[in-house]
Formats: C-alpha cells, sequence, structure tokens
C-alpha cells in the first residue's frame, strides 16, 4: 500500500534495512524503486566502498549488460569557502555536470526554491549552521536526492553512526570516492533498469 500511494504521488520509494534476498526479491515485486541494507554492502570506511563500487561495477556491466553511459547531473555544491567550491566545480564540470553553488544553508535554500538539483555535497563547516544541521533543512524543502557531507576527515564507525541513513559522510581529503560517487549516481541514474540495487 505504501509503495502504491508513493507511486501515485509521484515518488520513488527506497527499501532501506533489507537484509537478505528473500525480502528484497518480494520488495522488487511489489515495485521498490530501489533497495538499500546490508544485502548489498555494510557499512564501511571510504577505502573499502571504493573498492567495492570498483567490483560492483564491473560485475554488473559483465553479468546485466547494463549501459556504461552516464547523464549529466544538476550538482549543488554547499561549501563557505570560496576556493573549495571553486575547485570542485571544477572537478565536477571535467566530469561534464552542472553546478550550482551556494556559500550557507539559507543560500542552498534559496536554490532549490528555483530548481531541485540532482545530487547536493555539503560541507560539513559553512557559515551559520553545520552541514549536519542543514541536511534535514533540505529535506524539509522538498529535496529528496542523495546529500554527500564533506567532512575534515574520514568518519571511523563509531562516529558515521552520528549521520543520518540518507547522508553519506566523505573526508574532504577523499576527492576521488567524492567524484566517484556522484559519477556512479549519474551512471546509474542514466540506465533504464527494471530491477532496483
Amino acid at each position: 500500500s505504501i509503495i502504491d500511494l508513493a507511486h501515485s504521488l509521484g515518488l520513488t520509494v527506497v527499501a532501506e534495512g533489507v537484509e537478505d534476498e528473500a525480502v528484497g526479491d518480494r520488495l522488487r515485486s511489489l515495485g521498490a524503486d530501489y533497495q538499500q541494507g546490508y544485502v548489498i554492502a555494510v557499512p564501511a570506511p571510504s577505502h573499502i566502498i571504493t573498492q567495492w563500487m570498483q567490483g560492483r561495477s564491473v560485475e554488473v556491466s559483465a553479468d546485466e549488460a547494463r549501459p556504461t553511459a552516464k547523464r549529466t547531473l544538476d550538482v549543488l555544491v554547499v561549501d563557505g569557502e570560496s576556493l573549495s567550491r571553486r575547485a570542485l566545480r571544477r572537478r565536477l564540470r571535467e566530469n561534464k555536470h552542472r553546478v550550482v553553488q551556494a556559500h550557507s544553508c539559507a543560500a542552498a535554500l534559496k536554490k532549490l526554491e528555483k530548481r531541485m538539483p540532482d545530487v547536493i555535497i555539503l560541507d560539513h563547516v559553512i557559515p551559520g549552521q553545520s552541514g549536519l544541521e542543514t541536511a534535514p533543512r533540505l529535506r524539509e524543502a522538498g529535496y529528496a536526492g542523495p546529500i554527500v557531507l564533506v567532512s575534515g576527515s574520514a568518519p571511523d564507525e563509531t562516529a558515521a553512526a552520528r549521520f543520518p541513513l540518507d547522508v553519506w559522510p566523505v573526508s574532504s581529503d577523499d576527492e576521488a570516492l567524492l567524484i566517484g560517487l556522484v559519477d556512479g549516481y549519474a551512471g546509474k541514474t542514466a540506465c533504464n533498469v527494471d530491477e532496483p540495487e
């Protein structure tokens, strides 16, 4: 009923906490668009996730012959430091993404009034309030896509527990993972796939 209700409202359904294949198969048959949980991967440090993503993309393209094309994404970068915003914008534009910038929570909310981005990259330290405090405000404004929260250091397992499940913490030192997450999401959204991942 919840899946049908969400679809009737034009929403995408993400089933969270899926722990085994049987539950995943049942959710897929009921029409859930995406799945998240231990059946796909367990929480891990960024270097493990990077290896997992690389292995998964090879496995998916070899076994399921999915297209490798990716679409251009609209990315909102929220960072109080203009040099950081410009450097990240340059890297994302090299990968053919459109980038809009904001320096604070208030500026980001104004950008959302004009257009919803596909991905938000949110620095943990921004003027006025932290990125962790800003993330729920972005959700309240209607943004439903991924939020990548950039922090000064890689979160260990204990620290990662502070982050909401719909926010991906990434170290500011791990630019490759950050760009990889955005590009991976672009590749995923470009594919017309019958079954959720």
